[in-house]
C-alpha cells in the first residue's frame, strides 16, 4: 500500500516536487484554493490522487478537513510547496505527530521579526534592525540606523515590498508604498515592518538539507539581485568561493539553521558577505524558489526535492554527489511597457540549454520589476565551469528578441 502525502498548496516551482513525489511512489493529497496564478495545471493534476478545493488561509478549517481525511486514509507525511504555508503544515503534522519542525519554529521561519528577533538572541551575525508599525516609529529607526537602508515586510516572499533606501525622501515614499501594499494570494497583512542595515557585499544563497539536526550544505548559490528592489535575476550553483569564505558560509549556515529550530527538512538560507564577514539576509524553512533545486541536481547530482519528501515521510533522504558541473538560470525581464514583438531562433538553444520558458504574449503590458513575479520566463543552462554556465545563459537569453513599446517611444 502506497504511504500518502498531504501537500497543502504550492507555487509554480512546486510542480516540479508534485513530480518527484510521484516518482518516489508516493500517493499525493492535495489541498489548495486553486485559484491563484500557482493554480494546478493538468499535468500537476496527473500526480495528485484526490484535490481538495479549500481556503488554505483558513487554518481551521483545513486541520477540520485534515481530520475528516484521516476517517479514510491514512496520512504519513505533511508538506507544503508554497513559503506562506509552512507554519501550517508544521502545525498539523505537530498534531499528527509526523516528521518536520515545530509550528513555533515554522513561525519563527516565517515572520521576518520573529526570525531576526530568535537570531540575535542565539548572538547569530546579522545586520542592525527595528521592529515597527508606524510611520513615525520607522521614520526614527531609519534615522538611527542610518543610509543607505533597507524596509521590507516582515510576512511577504518573492523580494515584495524590499526596497532600499539612500535617503529619508526614498524611505518615507517607499514606506507609503509598502503600507498600501497588498499582499498576494489572500494572506493577511501583518501590520510591523523590518527597517534594516543595508549590507553591501555580494549575495549567496545556502542550499541546506537537517536530518535528525545533522545540518549538511550541499550547495551554495551565487546570487545577481536587481536593485533597488532586490528581486532575483540570475543564479549560479555552486558559487566559486575562496574555501575561506566558503566554510565561514557554511558554519553560519548551521549555527543560524539550528538557531531556527530546522533540525528535519530543507532550508534556504539568504547570506550577505560583508566586509566584517557573512551575515544572515533571511532563512526559510523550505527549499529555494528560483530554479534554484534544478541548478543543484545539474551541477551535483543531488535531488532536494526528493530529500525533503523523504523526510516528511520519515526516511533519510538520499544525498549521493554524482556530478561535479556548474548549473545557472537567467530570468526574463524588460522595461515596462507594451509587448509588440517576440522573436525565437528557429534552430533551437544548443545542447548546453537545458530549459526555456518565456511566458510572455504580444500584447502583453510588462510591469516594473517589483517582485519576482514580474518576470517572465527563464533559461537554465549548464557548464564544466562557471562562465562557461553563465555565458551559455546570457547566449540563450540573447538569441530571444523581445520588442517593447515603452511609453518614452510610444
Amino acid at each position: 500500500m502506497k504511504k500518502t502525502l498531504l501537500i497543502i498548496e504550492k507555487n509554480p516551482y512546486g510542480s516540479l516536487g508534485l513530480k518527484k513525489a510521484s516518482e518516489l511512489g508516493v500517493s499525493i493529497v492535495f489541498l489548495g484554493s486553486n485559484k491563484y496564478y500557482n493554480r494546478l495545471s493538468d499535468e500537476d493534476r496527473g500526480y495528485i490522487e484526490r484535490v481538495v478545493e479549500i481556503d488554505s488561509n483558513d487554518p481551521d478549517a483545513v486541520i477540520a478537513v485534515v481530520n475528516e481525511i484521516r476517517e479514510s486514509t491514512p496520512i504519513h507525511g505533511v508538506m507544503t510547496f508554497m513559503e506562506f504555508y509552512v507554519p501550517l503544515a508544521a502545525r498539523i503534522a505537530e498534531q499528527l505527530g509526523l516528521p518536520g519542525i515545530r509550528a513555533q519554529d515554522a513561525a519563527n521561519a516565517r515572520d521576518k521579526a520573529l526570525m531576526r528577533q530568535r537570531l540575535a538572541q542565539r548572538n547569530v551575525a546579522i545586520p542592525a534592525f527595528s521592529i515597527v508599525s508606524t510611520q513615525e516609529d520607522a521614520i526614527r529607526a531609519a534615522s538611527a540606523i542610518g543610509y543607505p537602508n533597507i524596509l521590507k515586510p516582515v510576512n511577504m516572499s518573492g523580494s515584495r515590498g524590499v526596497m532600499r533606501n539612500d535617503s529619508e525622501s526614498d524611505f518615507v515614499r517607499n514606506l507609503a508604498h509598502l503600507m498600501n501594499y497588498p499582499p498576494p494570494f489572500g494572506v493577511a497583512k501583518s501590520a510591523r515592518y523590518l527597517v534594516e542595515e543595508y549590507m553591501d557585499g555580494p549575495e549567496f544563497s545556502v542550499e541546506s538539507i537537517s536530518y535528525r539536526g545533522e545540518v549538511e550544505v550541499v550547495a551554495i548559490t551565487k546570487k545577481y539581485l536587481a536593485e533597488p528592489t532586490f528581486v532575483e535575476i540570475g543564479h549560479l550553483v555552486p558559487a566559486d568561493l575562496p574555501p575561506e569564505d566558503h566554510a565561514a558560509i557554511c558554519a553560519l549556515t548551521r549555527q543560524a539553521v539550528l538557531a531556527l529550530g530546522i533540525r528535519d527538512g530543507g532550508s534556504h538560507t539568504e547570506i550577505k558577505l560583508t566586509r566584517s564577514g557573512p551575515k544572515i539576509v533571511e532563512v526559510a524553512a523550505r527549499l529555494g524558489g528560483g530554479n534554484i533545486p534544478e541548478l543543484v541536481e545539474l551541477a551535483t547530482g543531488v535531488d532536494l526535492w526528493k530529500a525533503v519528501i523523504q523526510i516528511a515521510m520519515n526516511e533519510k533522504p538520499a544525498l549521493v554527489r554524482s556530478r561535479n558541473r556548474y548549473a545557472a538560470v537567467g530570468f526574463f525581464t524588460a522595461q515596462p511597457g507594451l509587448v509588440t514583438d517576440i522573436k525565437t531562433p528557429v534552430n533551437g538553444y544548443g545542447d548546453s540549454v537545458h530549459t526555456m520558458r518565456l511566458q510572455l504574449q504580444i500584447g502583453t503590458r510588462i510591469k516594473p520589476l517589483a517582485s519576482s513575479a514580474d518576470r517572465f520566463g527563464y533559461v537554465i543552462a549548464s557548464g564544466d565551469t562557471p562562465a562557461e554556465a553563465t555565458r551559455n545563459v546570457e547566449r540563450a537569453k540573447a538569441s530571444v528578441q523581445i520588442t517593447v513599446e515603452t511609453p518614452a517611444t510610444a
